[in-house]
């Protein structure tokens, strides 16, 4: 019996350990027009993996390139810019490599490619940096779309090194450095015209799902609320989330007689252009603006039933706390004030609570 545990131990680990998903770059020939050949690829990254990916199953994986960075961009390279005995020889330096997959939608998957490299060159023992660029690839993917997303990975890698090296192309600094390597003294100094082009995009944050039930109490009405809200989560940023809610209320019965009634019911969907403030991870300033939208149910004293178009705007001002990122809890609780197209109660103020989950 032990020693079964042991090997199921033992397997375990080797398929944590193993977890690893390569891709293969094609060697897909560009057009270029500089007289140059890559005479070696650098990979100094801290993080020698692309990323991490999740597989159908459900299980995560570390994203490698086949035979390694330095062996696959080389042979990339090599095809678009083959060595020749005219060729000047060009080093890169491979500072980041980065493959991201993020929600960035309630149906929307963006998938993205950063690539930082230097372009140099030898010159008396000395190296002569000519472009250090930083450029992004992204492409958005639907949530009914995603059976061929892990393949265009390699498409997005192969399109980022490609625009690095029409952006070298295109430098007519960087075309007279490389002239002056073939025309001068090999011992004669170089002027560096070093040049550096580095994009700037937003981070592909943590995308929240939340589902939450909300218990509210006002002026004139006990309710409930369910209501669904989605939102990409920034430390800079004020958030603009998704949500849509459905919720029911019943007027107070002892407030409610007094305006001849025996019941008023509200039944109302809501959409709004909530906002989120981040004051620390998990915890969030909630402001909101709804529309609520809905039918009210009102019963006389003689049972007799109307029915009325209901319609309002509402504010609320509260906190959300999301204590864990992945999965977990949600708690919330805000104050709330209404104007609607009520038949008695037109204007009203209360408080709710709120408690959900996050996944």
């Amino acid at each position: 019996m032990k020693t079964f545990a042991y090997l199921l131990i033992f397997f375990v680990s080797l398929n944590t350990v193993f977890a690893q998903d390569s891709l293969q770059l094609n060697t897909v020939a560009f057009p270029t027009n500089l007289n140059i050949h890559i005479e070696h690829v650098y990979d100094n990254r801290e993080t020698k993996e692309l990323g991490e990916v999740e597989r159908i199953a459900g299980e995560k994986s570390q994203l490698y390139l086949s035979g390694g960075v330095e062996q696959a961009i080389q042979e990339f390279m090599d095809v678009s810019l083959p060595k020749s005995d005219t060729s000047t020889p060009v080093f890169i330096n491979v500072k980041h490599l980065e493959v991201q997959l993020a929600q960035t939608g309630v149906e929307e998957l963006t998938a993205r490619v950063y690539i930082r490299l230097i372009f140099f060159v030898k010159h008396n023992a000395q190296e002569i940096q000519l472009l250090e660029i930083g450029h992004y690839e992204d492409q958005l993917f639907s949530f009914s779309n995603t059976s061929t997303l892990h393949q265009t990975h390699e498409q997005r890698i192969r399109a980022a090194l490609e625009y690095c090296v029409v952006s070298l192309m295109k430098e007519p600094s960087i075309q007279n450095t490389l002239h002056e390597l073939n025309t001068i003294e090999r011992d004669a100094p170089i002027v560096n015209h070093k040049i550096t082009l580095l994009e700037q995009k937003p981070i592909l944050t943590k995308w929240f799902n939340l589902l939450t039930f909300k218990k509210s109490y006002s002026q004139y009405y006990e309710g409930w609320e369910i209501s669904y809200t989605g939102f990409a989560d920034s430390d800079k940023d004020f958030i603009i989330p998704f949500e849509f809610s459905y919720g029911q209320s019943k007027t107070k019965s002892g407030l409610v007689k007094k305006e001849g009634y025996s019941s008023i019911d509200t039944y109302v969907f809501g959409a709004g252009a909530n906002g989120y403030i981040k004051l620390t991870p998990g915890v969030y300033v909630d402001l909101g603006v709804s529309v609520p939208i809905g039918v009210e149910i009102l019963r006389d004293l003689n049972n007799k039933q109307s029915e009325n178009f209901l319609i309002g705007i509402g504010a609320s001002q509260g906190i959300k706390i999301i204590p864990w990122k992945d999965f977990g809890l949600v708690f919330g609780a805000s104050v709330f004030e209404q104007v609607q197209s009520s038949k008695v109660f037109k204007k009203d103020i209360g408080f709710e609570f709120e408690i959900g989950v996050n996944f």
